[in-house]
């Protein structure tokens, strides 16, 4: 069925409709949460929690001013952000960028090339929340850093200290990992 169709047929409550969008987007979508999820539980409890947003916003979409699969990527990033942003703890301690030790920052030249996509993820995915937080929406999305302020509810510095911090660590655990399989 078609985009237009299917959006007519959920917005009359149709649930096979309904469960179609779910089938045919859930897997991409769920791809998407799990860069924001530190474990699987939390990412399908934001993938529900965005579909109830997806289905009670749907009469908003407008097909000509968009993709829909772009429409409901933003709306479930939103979700998760809203989800880590219920646990502000997490973004106590802002370390400025004067505090951070840079004498020991690698530089992607010299890393192997050789890792791979999923190696990068779960890598991604160690990283502490407002770590992974910011480095997900500048790197991965494309937020600016004022957009991830805004999201996150943080200082404009604090976004730029934590991408900073990320790629550093990230960066780090390449290079282990590198030595790890390589050997010194």
């Amino acid at each position: 069925m078609d985009e237009k169709k299917l959006i007519e047929q959920c917005l009359q409550n149709d649930r096979s409709a309904q469960k179609e969008l779910v089938y045919n987007y859930a897997p991409a979508l769920l791809s998407v949460i799990r860069r924001y999820a530190h474990n699987d539980h939390f990412a399908e409890d934001c993938l529900q929690e965005g579909f109830i947003n997806i289905f009670q916003n749907l009469h908003q979409f407008d097909l000509q001013r968009g993709k829909l699969y772009t429409w409901m990527r933003t709306i479930m990033i939103h979700t998760s952000i809203r989800q880590f942003k219920s646990n502000k703890k997490h973004l106590n301690g802002v370390q400025s960028l004067s505090e951070i030790d840079t004498d020991h920052i690698l530089d992607l030249d010299h890393i192997n090339q050789n890792i791979d996509c999923e190696q990068i993820i779960s890598l991604i995915q160690t990283l502490e929340d407002p770590y992974q937080k910011v480095f997900n929406l500048f790197v991965i999305d494309g937020y600016s850093h004022d957009e991830i302020s805004e999201i996150l509810g943080i200082n404009i510095n604090s976004s730029r200290s934590y991408l900073f911090r990320a790629r550093q660590v990230l960066m780090q655990m390449i290079s282990a990992q590198k030595i790890e399989y390589y050997g010194k």
